[in-house]
């Protein structure tokens, strides 16, 4: 649903980012759904990953 996304824009997204290098530190999208974990994978409730989408589509 998100697209080709890698595993570090999910991190990113879910907690954030320092980079040390830059100095500069980047928020976590504070309406960015929880996964579902399920035998040690994320997963994601498809109504709250819509919920994200149209809310950011709005924003815009």
């Amino acid at each position: 649903m998100l697209g080709n996304i890698s595993h570090a824009t999910l991190h990113c997204w879910q907690h954030g980012l320092h980079h040390r290098t830059r100095n500069r530190i980047i928020p976590p999208l504070a309406d960015f759904p929880a996964p579902v974990m399920i035998s040690g994978r994320r997963y994601w409730r498809r109504s709250d990953l819509e919920k994200f989408i149209s809310g950011r589509a709005k924003a815009a």
